[in-house]
């Protein structure tokens, strides 16, 4: 376990301090490190005060919101769809592992519930792209 923790403190935990470190920095275009110069607060400051930083923080939440709300609708709904009573009746009889098999769509369920996430990650890119 302690490797495991190791790999995610250096993975993720230093690039977060280190992002957060050079936030305190205003950096030269040419991202020279070595001339950076401290500004403290002002860099949150002035983000917080721009419209653009507001605009993408509420469409941030609501695609969240909303991409959330569906994905789950949708896989309850294939959820309780792949189950028909046909599959119900095998189960009862003792055949559960036949009436998973026997399953007609099963593919197209599983491809579809795996898909989601693409989804999701292709039209967020489409928008970012036509913005």
């Amino acid at each position: 376990m302690l490797p495991a923790l190791g790999v995610m403190a250096l993975v993720i935990a230093y690039p977060v301090y280190y992002t957060v470190y050079l936030s305190f920095f205003n950096t030269p275009p040419n991202l020279a490190l070595e001339d950076k110069i401290f500004v403290g607060l002002a860099n949150y400051g002035r983000i917080l005060a721009a419209e653009s930083f507001h605009e993408a923080t509420w469409n941030t939440l609501v695609w969240t919101i909303f991409s959330t709300f569906f994905a789950f609708v949708l896989g309850f709904g294939a959820a309780i769809d792949a189950r028909p009573r046909a599959v119900r009746a095998q189960r009862a009889a003792g055949h559960a592992a036949r009436a998973l098999r026997d399953q007609r769509g099963r593919g197209v369920l599983t491809s579809g519930a795996g898909s989601t996430t693409a989804i999701s990650a292709s039209s967020g890119q489409c928008w970012w792209r036509s913005a």
